[in-house]
């Protein structure tokens, strides 16, 4: 396993190298450049936000893509027979792919965070809390590797890479577009830094806020830390990574290129979207013509799905149960 792991770090060198120049040159510009505070017209000094906003968005861009690097060799027909022939077991040559594309990850987004870390640091009249810096660093890698491995099982439900693509989009806001439907229907108040949580990148997004708050003034916003924010990706995360392992004895060579048909795709994502978009009402109206409009979107997701025009009935009765579901969810709102 060692050699297959020296063997795929060099292969991906370049790629490391690509993604790491991509995220630390505009970074480290912004932090050289980026004004820190300016004066009120009533003399009040006013400090800044210190653009993080670019490492939130470059780590949740790099759980993204690097699965796709990591896992499309299954998704290849020509390729796959050629990995799942090498002399490795699978679950060894799934976990050397895993830590290629946690480098893939940690390695650019580390090397862009200090470098930022260090032009912000130099500069003159600097008002930052810096200490801060270093919890930061640690939370947005613990939570961008559950990411990772949440996406990775994702993408890795396809047999196709656009598949896999939509997939890990699809999923993103899914839990958030339900908890809309139960706050509403059971008329919760669920607190902002709850519901945020819901998407795959909220808590994240969360932390982000909260430590830039930190580094600005020293003091966190009120109630702003909540452990129900960190649930949801948490327990996704793990999940991830353990059914990704779980699943390989499952995964055949000839699936790849073909649909996809796994309980963690299509067959899932059209019926929920179509339930909840419908039974939340979006806009109030249950009109006909608003079911028809939610009918077309679910047509043409199937269509994506079966990659023809013409599918099973199967998957009419898919599409069903959604809109069945849809309205008779719509009744409680």
């Amino acid at each position: 396993m060692i050699k297959y792991l020296k063997y795929e770090f060099k292969k991906n060198v370049w790629a490391l190298l690509i993604i790491t120049a991509i995220c630390a040159v505009p970074y480290v510009l912004e932090a050289a450049t980026m004004e820190m505070w300016w004066e009120s017209y009533d003399g009040r000094i006013v400090i800044n936000r210190p653009n993080t906003s670019m490492l939130f968005v470059m780590l949740v861009i790099l759980t993204f893509i690097v699965p796709v690097l990591s896992y499309s060799f299954k998704m290849n027909k020509r390729g796959v027979d050629g990995f799942y022939g090498l002399p490795i077991k699978r679950e060894k040559l799934y976990f050397v792919k895993m830590l290629v594309g946690a480098a893939l990850i940690v390695i650019p987004f580390t090397v862009a965070y200090w470098l930022g870390f260090f032009a912000l640091l130099v500069r003159e009249r600097n008002p930052y809390q810096m200490v801060y810096y270093v919890p930061m660093y640690f939370g947005y890698v613990g939570l961008g590797l559950l990411m990772f491995g949440f996406h990775s099982f994702l993408f890795t439900r396809a047999n196709k890479i656009g598949d896999g693509v939509v997939f890990m989009l699809a999923y993103a806001p899914i839990m958030t577009l339900i908890m809309w439907y139960v706050e509403e229907a059971f008329s919760l108040d669920i607190p902002l830094q709850v519901e945020e949580g819901f998407t795959s990148w909220g808590a994240l997004s969360a932390f982000d806020t909260n430590m830039v708050e930190l580094i600005r003034s020293g003091t966190a916003y009120a109630k702003a830390w909540s452990a129900w924010t960190y649930v949801y990706c948490i327990v996704t995360g793990i999940l991830g990574y353990v059914l990704l392992f779980l699943s390989i004895r499952f995964e055949r060579a000839e699936n790849a290129e073909q649909v996809s048909e796994s309980w963690f795709g299509y067959k899932v994502i059209i019926p929920v979207y179509t339930a909840f978009m419908l039974a939340g009402n979006l806009g109030n109206s249950t009109s006909p013509l608003f079911v028809c409009l939610i009918l077309v979107c679910a047509i043409i997701a199937t269509i994506v799905y079966q990659r023809k025009f013409k599918f099973p009935a199967r998957c009419w009765g898919m599409i069903a149960v959604g809109l069945i579901a849809g309205l008779v969810l719509n009744v409680f709102i």
